[in-house]
C-alpha cells in the first residue's frame, strides 16, 4: 500500500521527467475501475446539469434586466420630447418668447437737434396675453426732451397694461437727439411683462439705430496759415445756432498746441484760458470768440488748434457730455525775417511777478533772418500800468519820452542798428522800477505793461520789416504784519508786577496784527513760537478768529484764511491772545523774548504767488503800551 505521506506533488515529477531513466512508479489507487472512454471527436455543447434539488424561485438574467430599464428610459425620454415640443410650439396655453416681438417704425437718421419722432410695437402672436407688460427706453446722452428742451431725457417707461393674444400695441415716442454728423445713436428699447401662472417677469430687448446726419451747430474758425515764431497771431471763432430750438449750457472748448501762449481773449473765457460757456444759443443766433496768442517754434513747425463744441456736464462744468461739433486748424511756424526775443528778470514768458519796490531788468534782442542785411533799424518800449513809476525807465544807448513813456533805440544812439548783417544779433537791455510802498498799499492788483516794437529796412528802404512783443509785470501785494505787546489796554484784565520781577508772574496780551492787502490773499497763516518760560494762558480774542497753540512746540497758531482785497475804510485783521511770563534771577537788566521767529504765508489771488513775511520777534519792552515805556520792559531784582 502507497504510504499516504509520500508525496507526488508536481515538482517532483518535473524533476524525475527530466532524469535519464525515468519511470513511472505511479499506480492506480485500489478501488477506482478505468472503464474504456469512448471520446468523441467534435466540439459539444455542454448542457447545464441539473441540480439535485431543483429551486422553485426563477432566476433573472442581470442582461435581461439592463435591457428593459434602456427601453424604459428611451420611451420616457421620446414621450418628453413629444410634449415639450406640442407645448412649445403648439401655444397650448403657454407664452413663446419667439412670438413675441418689440418693432420699430420712423426714420434712420434725423439731423442733430431736430425732433425724432418713432413709434414702438409690441406684438404678441401667442395664444395668450402678456400680463402688466412695461416698455423702458434708454436715450444716448445729450438727448432732450421734445416737450421741453431744457430737461435731459435719459430713461422713460411706457405703461401698456396687459396686451392680448394675437394682438399688437403701438406707442409713439418723441425725443430730440445731438450728435457729430455720421455719429449712429443707439436707443434701448426693453420690453418686460408677465404670464398667466408664473410669478417671473420675461424680458425682450431691441436697440433702435439712428445716424445723426446734421450739426445743430456750425464752427467757423478764421487764422493766418503761418506766423513767424514769437509773434503774435489771432483766432476768431464763429458759433452759429443751426436749430430750429435753443441750444441751452453750450460749452466751446480749445485745446491749444504746444508752444502757443495766450495773450488775451474776448469774450474772456468762462473757465481757465480755454473754456467758453453760454447759457442759451438762440435759433440762428452767433456768438464770436476771438483769441490772441504768441506761437513759439522752429521753422516749419505745425501746430494744430483744436475747437470741440457741445452740452456741458451738470457734474462737471467743465466737461462737455455730448459733443456736436469739432474742428481743427493748423498754423506753420516760420522764421521771421526779424526775430525779437524779451526777457524779463531772466525769463521770456509772458507774466512776471516782482515785490513792491523793487526794479525790473530786461533785454531785447533781435536778428536779422534774411539773406541780406537790413539797415535803419530801431527798437522802442512803451511802458504803461498803474504799478510803474513813470520816471524809472531807461536803457544804455536808449532815449526816454517820459510824455509818451517810450524808450527808443536807434542808429543815431546806438550806432549797431545802422546796418544789421545776415544772421546777426543785437541786444538792448532796460530797466524799470514801480511806485513806492506807501501807494502800492492802496493799488489794487499792480501791473506794469510793456510793448515792444522793433523794425528795420531792406537795403534801398524797398521794404519795411517789422516785429511785435509784449510782456506783463504783475506787482506783488504788500501786506504787513505788527505784532504787539501791551498790558493795560486790551480785552484781557493783566496782572503781576511792572517792571517785571525776577520769580514772579507777569500776564500780558499779545496782538498780532495785519494790514489790508493791496490784492486778495487765500489761505493765509500766522505762526509764532514761545519761549519755555512763556505759559499760554489759553483766552483769545475775537471768538471768531481760528487761533489755536500747540504745546508740543510751544507754537501759536493763527490760520487766517481769505482776506479780500483791501478797500478804503475796511479795518485790518487782529487777534490778541494772554501769556503769562515769569523771569528769573540770570535775565535781571535784559527784555526777554515773549514770542519769536513770527511768520506770515498766503498765496496773491492775482499773481498766485506766495507771500512771505518773516524774521519778527516780540519781546518785553512795552513801547505799544500808552501806559508804559521801554523802561519798564526790562526785568527788576
Amino acid at each position: 500500500m502507497e504510504d499516504p505521506k509520500k508525496s507526488h506533488s508536481v515538482e517532483d515529477l518535473e524533476q524525475k521527467i527530466y532524469e535519464q531513466k525515468f519511470t513511472n512508479d505511479v499506480t492506480a489507487r485500489s478501488g477506482f475501475s478505468h472503464p474504456d472512454l469512448n471520446v468523441n471527436t467534435e466540439w459539444q455543447h455542454e448542457q447545464p446539469k441539473k441540480s439535485e434539488y431543483v429551486s422553485t424561485v426563477p432566476q433573472a438574467r442581470a442582461g435581461s434586466f439592463f435591457k428593459k430599464i434602456f427601453i424604459i428610459s428611451v420611451l420616457f425620454f421620446v414621450i418628453s420630447a413629444g410634449a415639450a415640443a406640442f407645448v412649445f410650439y403648439g401655444g397650448f396655453n403657454i407664452v413663446s418668447s419667439d412670438k413675441v416681438n418689440v418693432e420699430f417704425v420712423g426714420p434712420v437718421s434725423v439731423g442733430a437737434g431736430d425732433e425724432l419722432a418713432f413709434d414702438v410695437i409690441v406684438d404678441n402672436q401667442n395664444a395668450t396675453p402678456l400680463l402688466d407688460a412695461q416698455v423702458y427706453i434708454d436715450y444716448p446722452n445729450g438727448t432732450k426732451n421734445a416737450v421741453d428742451i431744457t430737461q435731459d431725457l435719459l430713461h422713460t417707461k411706457e405703461e401698456l397694461g396687459d396686451v392680448a393674444a394675437k394682438t399688437q400695441l403701438r406707442r409713439t415716442v418723441r425725443a430730440i437727439l445731438f450728435g457729430q454728423v455720421n455719429d449712429m445713436r443707439d436707443i434701448n428699447i426693453t420690453l418686460e411683462y408677465g404670464v398667466n401662472n408664473s410669478n417671473g417677469l420675461f424680458k425682450k430687448e431691441k436697440t433702435y439705430k439712428v445716424a445723426i446726419v446734421s450739426t445743430p451747430l456750425t464752427i467757423t474758425v478764421n487764422n493766418p496759415p503761418e506766423v513767424p515764431s514769437g509773434q503774435e497771431l489771432t483766432f476768431s471763432i464763429d458759433v452759429v445756432s443751426n436749430t430750429s430750438v435753443p441750444i441751452d449750457n453750450l460749452i466751446v472748448r480749445a485745446d491749444y498746441p504746444f508752444g502757443f501762449e495766450v495773450v488775451s481773449a474776448s469774450p474772456v473765457a468762462t473757465f481757465d484760458t480755454n473754456i467758453w460757456k453760454f447759457d442759451r444759443l438762440k435759433p440762428g443766433e452767433k456768438q464770436t470768440i476771438t483769441i490772441t496768442g504768441r506761437a513759439e517754434g522752429e521753422e516749419n513747425d505745425e501746430r494744430i488748434f483744436r475747437f470741440t463744441a457741445g452740452t456741458g456736464n451738470a457734474a462737471d462744468e467743465k466737461a462737455i457730455v455730448t459733443t456736436y461739433l469739432a474742428s481743427s486748424e493748423s498754423v506753420f511756424i516760420k522764421k521771421p525775417p526779424l526775430a525779437m526775443q524779451i526777457t524779463l528778470e531772466g525769463s521770456t514768458g509772458k507774466d512776471v511777478v516782482i515785490a513792491p519796490s523793487t526794479s525790473v531788468g530786461g533785454t531785447i534782442r533781435i536778428t536779422n533772418n534774411n539773406a541780406t542785411p537790413l539797415i535803419d533799424g530801431k527798437i522802442m518800449v512803451t511802458f504803461s500800468g498803474s504799478a510803474l513809476n513813470p520816471q524809472s525807465p531807461n536803457g544804455r544807448g536808449a532815449l526816454y519820452n517820459l510824455t509818451t513813456k517810450t524808450l527808443t533805440w536807434d542808429r543815431t544812439t546806438y550806432n549797431e542798428l545802422d546796418v544789421i548783417d545776415p544772421g546777426e544779433m543785437i541786444t538792448v537791455g532796460f530797466n524799470l522800477g514801480t511806485l513806492s510802498n506807501s501807494a502800492l498799499a492802496a493799488l489794487k492788483n499792480g501791473t506794469i505793461t510793456m510793448k515792444m516794437t522793433s523794425t528795420a529796412s531792406t537795403v534801398g528802404a524797398e521794404r519795411l520789416i517789422t516785429s511785435v512783443g509784449s510782456r506783463n509785470v504783475k506787482v506783488q501785494s504788500l501786506i504787513n504784519l505788527s505784532p504787539r505787546l501791551v498790558y493795560s489796554i486790551g480785552p484781557f484784565k493783566n496782572s503781576g508786577p511792572i517792571p517785571m520781577r525776577a520769580d514772579q508772574k507777569t500776564t500780558y496780551t499779545v496782538y498780532l496784527t495785519l494790514s489790508q492787502p493791496a490784492n486778495g490773499v487765500r489761505e493765509a497763516e500766522v505762526r509764532g513760537f514761545m519761549p519755555s518760560s512763556v505759559r499760554w494762558v489759553g483766552t483769545t480774542s475775537p471768538s471768531n478768529e481760528n487761533i489755536t497753540f500747540i504745546p508740543e512746540r510751544n507754537e501759536v497758531v493763527w490760520r487766517v484764511g481769505d482776506i479780500p482785497a483791501g478797500e478804503a475804510g475796511k479795518p485790518s485783521r487782529e487777534v490778541a491772545f494772554q501769556v503769562e511770563y515769569s523771569p528769573v534771577f540770570s535775565q535781571i537788566n535784559s527784555t526777554p523774548v515773549i514770542m519769536d521767529d513770527i511768520t506770515f504765508k498766503g498765496i496773491d489771488v492775482f499773481t498766485s504767488q506766495q507771500i512771505n513775511v518773516s524774521g519778527l520777534k516780540l519781546n518785553s519792552s512795552l513801547i505799544a503800551d500808552p501806559n508804559y515805556s521801554t523802561r519798564d520792559g526790562p526785568v527788576r531784582p
